[in-house]
């Protein structure tokens, strides 16, 4: 009775510690369960996004919008599901103010606009991870509503002309030139952004309808070129007359901007459908396999326990009576000792799961905050680059008014014109900096595309830098992503040329004559190394333990976010960034890319 007795202790044991060594496999299929539902989450929130942006688009485009009940039962069920309480402006609200389009002086629904752009961001839909998804979502909720908007605004504007018969011209022309600024603008970028969606894609047939769409927008932005440049050169009305009899040229465009939205749409709906349906594969499958996990080894540790549980029993059933107490003890003993070591090495198992789980943790915690980063700059890029394109557009008129008048105010335009290139810049590297989408490397040849990068940014620097290449790869191929690539070589090229001249384009040191940049590429083990060498002031150890920190800058005009940004673009090829740099004596930045191609990106 009492070996039996002891060997039910033992079994017991042996069950607390093989559900002791269970316990991190479940914890760990747990967090993979709970990342994958978080992915459906944010792909549905994001469909959601795009359904409510599509019921109110009619807007946008001078459409009115008799919003039935079962509409805006269906408008409440979105707004909630996205906002989680109700918005700063509501679909009501723009609802209430969409007659606004058919009376205002610039054709635009503002609200409409904003109630879109606020739609866009809170459904996460302007930071999603997939590049070709990403471009056609910019391209239709962005910028199509501004190449539409500004477009009706500028017809209106030459009605306006045309019903006062030239009085005002002046000031009339200018706020049309201004509107078309505005229109050509939105339209490059609408443009840029299709490019980029369709090089992503690798399959331009799915594009001919939007690019047909396109060229029929193109065309008619290029007729109102035409008729407001030939107005404002010789004040000729009739031209104007003729355009605005014509044909109804805001409706037109509107109809044309309504169809191009419902073709970029519909992919992009495509897209997040696709991967929805991915994520729930994966999902559906992570559970099956969890389940079926768990069924086995509930099963092989049943058929343990009762094995184990049936020797003992025999081994203690067969020992004499005389030596039953001394066998006792020393099976006891035993025991003791391989629970002891046992539980030994469970506790260092647990404790480096338990760093590995908190590792996890940090990481998704650094990884929402750098969604915040992201909604945040993606809200700044919005609300900046119009009045930027603007400020560029009023700069170019100010420099035709005042051309050959000899009032001396070339400099003031050139410092803004300065100005606004600079603020696109810092757009350009929030941008950059807060985006995570994955790489998409392709196969090629480094030194023939570097050769072609340096020249061209070469254009843009001071005269006195001198730029050499040494390239040392002959003719082998390695996998990168080009355009997130180039962002680092130019960001590396731009800050040697601002060590050695300064921002204000003069020398930092008066002694020095020579000012030259040396970049070079070459074989490193098992990496490509692309060097950045230059032979300016140099950092001290101070600046150079805080140079890779985001936000830090010595410069007074700067995000401190360039460094950070090629160290990022570095990491996503899985590779490094190494920084050398001694005061006096010039910098080196080195970006260390695998040779073997395996990026966090996919290799084409």
């Amino acid at each position: 009775m009492t070996g039996k007795i002891a060997s039910r202790k033992a079994g017991l044991n042996l069950a607390k510690i093989v559900v002791l060594l269970l316990l991190p496999v479940v914890l760990f299929g747990f967090f993979y369960i709970r990342e994958a539902e978080r992915d459906i989450a944010t792909v549905e929130l994001e469909l959601k996004g795009l359904e409510l942006a599509n019921l109110v688009s009619p807007i946008m485009f001078g459409k009115p919008l008799a919003a039935d009940d079962r509409l805006k039962q269906r408008m409440a069920g979105l707004e909630s599901a996205i906002f989680g309480k109700k918005p700063q402006l509501s679909f009501e609200a723009v609802l209430a103010a969409q007659n606004n389009i058919a009376s205002s002086d610039d054709g635009q629904s503002r609200e409409a606009e904003d109630y879109t752009f606020d739609v866009l961001t809170r459904s996460g839909l302007i930071l999603d991870s997939e590049a070709q998804s990403y471009f056609l979502i910019i391209a239709a909720l962005a910028d199509l509503p501004d190449v539409i908007g500004n477009y009706r605004a500028v017809v209106f504007g030459l009605k306006h002309i045309a019903a006062a018969r030239g009085v005002a011209k002046q000031a009339s022309t200018s706020d049309v030139l201004m509107a078309l600024g505005n229109t050509l603008e939105a339209h490059r970028r609408m443009k840029n952004s299709l490019k980029s969606a369709e090089a992503n894609s690798g399959k331009p047939k799915e594009y001919a309808v939007m690019a047909k769409q396109c060229d029929r927008l193109t065309a008619d932005i290029s007729e109102l070129v035409v008729v407001a440049k030939t107005f404002h050169d010789d004040g000729n009305i009739s031209r104007v007359d003729d355009f605005l009899h014509s044909k109804d040229h805001a409706a037109q465009a509107s109809d044309t901007g309504a169809l191009l939205w419902t073709a970029i749409t519909d992919k992009a709906r495509q897209q997040l459908e696709n991967r929805n349906a991915s994520l729930r594969k994966t999902y559906g499958l992570l559970l099956a396999v969890g389940f079926a996990c768990g069924l086995v080894a509930l099963g092989y540790a049943l058929i343990m326990f009762t094995e184990n549980l049936r020797k003992l029993d025999e081994v203690e059933g067969a020992k004499a009576a005389e030596t039953t107490a001394r066998l006792e003890a020393e099976t006891m003993a035993a025991k003791l000792g391989e629970l002891n070591d046992g539980m030994a090495v469970l506790n260092k198992d647990l404790s480096a799961n338990i760093a590995r789980l908190n590792a996890a943790q940090d990481e998704l915690l650094k990884k929402g905050r750098m969604e915040q980063l992201g909604q945040l700059t993606a809200t700044i890029a919005h609300e900046l680059r119009n009045p930027l394109g603007t400020v560029r557009t009023s700069a170019f008129l100010l420099e035709r008014k005042l051309q050959g008048k000899g009032l001396g105010t070339e400099a003031q335009i050139e410092r803004i014109n300065k100005g606004v290139v600079r603020c696109d810049n810092i757009i350009t590297q929030l941008l950059d900096f807060s985006r995570t989408r994955k790489l998409t490397a392709t196969k090629g040849n480094l030194d023939q595309w570097l050769e072609g990068v340096v020249q061209e940014t070469a254009k843009g620097l001071p005269a006195s830098v001198q730029i050499s290449c040494v390239l040392g790869l002959a003719d082998g191929d390695v996998a990168f992503d080009a355009a997130r690539l180039e962002r680092a070589v130019i960001n590396l090229l731009n800050n040697a040329s601002e060590a050695l001249m300064g921002r204000s384009e003069r020398p930092t040191d008066s002694q020095r004559t020579s000012h030259q940049i040396e970049i070079s590429t070459a074989l490193a083990q098992d990496h490509v190394a692309i060097r950045v060498r230059d032979n300016g002031p140099g950092m001290s150890p101070e600046v150079l333990a805080r140079i890779r920190e985001p936000l830090f800058t010595t410069k007074n005009f700067g995000t401190g976010l360039g460094i950070p940004a090629i160290e990022q673009i570095a990491h996503q090829h899985n590779g490094r960034l190494e920084i050398e740099s001694e005061a006096g004596h010039g910098s080196l930045f080195t970006i260390l890319l695998p040779l073997d191609g395996q990026q966090q990106g996919e290799a084409a």
